[in-house]
């Protein structure tokens, strides 16, 4: 074909191409069909037209688009700024009737905290407790009734209470699971505390002075819990009102949408308590000073969280939030090719945990069977000093740490290592399986025995179990379980999996962090399930159907709930060891480009088609 006449077939199409490069407003749909077509004609223009102007022109076409796209990728300040002003408002917009409800129950609960002290003086010492309306009391004789925001230290105070406003916020979020209803309990709750506790004040003629004390710090915790409340029941949603997805599809969808709230309250939760620990305990403060500050943060919360979601939805949101926010699909596979952001490979561990739940479960079903024979069999003591389960809700939280490091049997570490060393490898197994590969062939018991080190580390972080144990495993666990995923995946020695661990971390610490904090969360989730009043239901009906002595029963009863948590953990452990698995891929795409590198070969081998060399 002449030149000119290939220019004139074409020109059209090409000065399309340009005209859609510098609108406003691209298509992607048609932008993608173009540039398919304008690499096709480059590669026919650089076999049979090399040295003439038309393949330059070409050339620079497609180097447009793919600077505009490469070089245009967002900084994670532009990530971050994205997601505070588009994505989050978005969220918050769409979930406002939920919001409204959450505040409305927590309101209804305050006016029932209110008055049910007005009824019954005594109210609030049912609700508060003894101890604590005794203390406030002889605060209120010294002369200072506010006293105790003055008794520790600041940092101390800032920090506990700061874990605790996290730990209420998240036991909140967590408990929409359960339909919603959780979240609604919780909310019901404090709102009855909180009105007992101002009323309290009222009966004792310190309104005015409890009111600007405690709503100093109050306005932006009181309103994170309905935040973290209305979180969980967009959650619960998803769960009971599915529409037209599939009941999984909709709580997946739901649990995103009520996670990124929760997360966007998270900086609120510790400015909070920062105030409450720094700036709560200076009473003397002018009560107009107080009220100004009390106002600010009331400005803020309804400014943010109120007026600034409805501003932007008159004003349109980004488009892109719908393409970081794609539909759940039980029904795709895995892509080990592409890079992936921590909400994805969140998905796919939720994905693959459908998959292979099953396996997964029969292996930590049987390690743990392994974990209690081990500790039990050479145990010095008896089976009930060494786990006991305190008899009320999520009481298993407080004696967590004793499957990890226990004092009464010091074989614990030990056998949690090993169990969880023959998980890690089970799981990545699982992965490469998935995958149809398996990049080296290195026996099953060296694999485990590697994992050890690793595992020991997370497990000496674990034992601390000390105020500082929550950030050493937020920010330090996820480097061993990078190094974890590249020992399994590639099999290499340990000084090149400590190499490579390195080279993945440098620019990309943060992406696994937020990859760690999203599979803490569905681990405490799934936990709080486990943690029930309904398996505290099976375990009382077992204890009437089988007829032992009380002491046997009482051992009996111990394996049982011991075998339930162990199995627990480790099937929660592999979610985690699975999430590091499947985001390594990304690591490497992002840093060595491996797969993109195979797409451009494949672009450059020439076929033959009715005769022509095409590249």
């Amino acid at each position: 074909m002449r030149e000119t006449k290939f220019i004139e077939q074409n020109k059209e199409k090409w000065l399309k191409f340009e005209s859609e490069i510098e609108a406003k407003k691209k298509d992607p749909n048609i932008l993608k069909n173009l540039f398919i077509q304008i690499t096709d004609d480059l590669s026919f223009s650089r076999t049979f037209y090399p040295n003439r102007s038309v393949r330059v022109y070409l050339n620079s076409l497609a180097q447009r688009i793919f600077f505009r796209v490469y070089r245009g990728q967002p900084t994670i300040r532009k990530r971050l700024a994205r997601f505070w002003f588009d994505d989050l408002p978005h969220v918050i917009y769409e979930a406002r009737k939920d919001f409204l409800l959450s505040f409305l129950v927590f309101s209804l609960a305050f006016g029932i905290g209110i008055l049910s002290s007005m009824i019954e003086p005594d109210f609030p010492r049912y609700i508060l407790g003894d101890m604590y309306i005794d203390q406030t009391i002889r605060n209120i004789e010294a002369g200072d009734p506010m006293a105790v925001y003055k008794d520790r230290d600041q940092l101390g105070m800032s920090m506990g209470i700061t874990l605790n406003n996290l730990w209420v916020a998240l036991l909140t979020f967590v408990l929409g699971t359960l339909a919603g209803v959780g979240s609604v309990a919780l909310l019901l709750t404090n709102g009855i505390m909180i009105g007992a506790f101002q009323y309290f004040f009222i009966q004792q003629g310190l309104f005015w002075e409890s009111f600007f004390t405690v709503w100093t710090h109050g306005t932006l915790e009181i309103s994170s819990i309905i935040i973290a409340g209305a979180a969980g029941i967009t959650m619960g949603r998803g769960l009971t009102f599915p529409g037209t997805y599939t009941r999984m599809q909709a709580f997946q969808r739901s649990a995103r949408r009520g996670l990124k709230i929760l997360i966007g309250i998270v900086p609120v939760i510790i400015l909070a308590g920062f105030i409450e620990g720094y700036l709560t305990r200076y009473t003397d403060t002018p009560n107009i000073i107080r009220a100004c500050f009390i106002a600010v943060c009331l400005f803020f919360v309804l400014i943010y969280f109120v007026w600034y979601p409805r501003f932007r939805s008159r004003i349109s949101f980004s488009s892109s939030r719908t393409i970081a926010d794609p539909t759940p699909d039980v029904k795709r596979t895995i892509d080990f090719s592409i890079i992936k952001s921590a909400g994805d490979v969140f998905a796919d561990v939720l994905f693959l945990s459908l998959s292979y739940g099953k396996s997964l479960f029969k292996w930590s079903f049987g390690i743990a069977i392994f974990y209690i024979s081990l500790l039990f069999l050479s145990a010095t003591e008896p089976i009930t000093d060494i786990f006991f389960f305190p008899n009320h809700l999520f009481g298993k939280f407080q004696v967590l740490g004793r499957f990890f490091n226990n004092p009464s049997q010091n074989l614990t570490p030990l056998a949690m290592g090993l169990s969880m060393a023959v998980l890690a490898t089970v799981t990545a197994t699982i992965i490469n399986t998935e995958r149809g590969s398996h990049n080296h062939t290195m026996p099953f018991w060296k694999q485990t025995t590697l994992s050890l080190l690793p595992i020991g580390i997370i497990l000496m972080i674990i034992a601390t179990q000390n105020w500082y144990t929550f950030f050493l495993l937020a920010f330090v666990i996820p480097i061993p379980l990078i190094y974890l995923s590249n020992q399994h995946i590639y099999g290499e020695s340990i000084r090149h999996t400590w190499k490579r661990t390195r080279h993945l971390l440098i620019g990309n610490y943060w992406r696994s962090l937020g990859l760690f904090l999203m599979l803490m969360m569905i681990c405490f989730i799934f936990f709080c399930l486990l943690d029930t009043s309904i398996l505290l239901f099976y375990l009382n009906f077992i204890n009437l159907v089988v007829y032992l002595p009380n002491e046997q029963m009482e051992i009996f009863m111990t394996i049982i709930e011991t075998l339930i948590t162990v199995t627990g953990i480790l099937f929660l452990t592999s979610l985690v060891f699975m999430g590091f698995y499947l985001q390594l891929f990304s690591l490497e795409e992002i840093r060595n480009a491996s797969f993109l590198r195979k797409k451009i070969k494949k672009i450059q081998v020439q076929h033959q088609i009715k005769g022509l060399a095409k590249e």
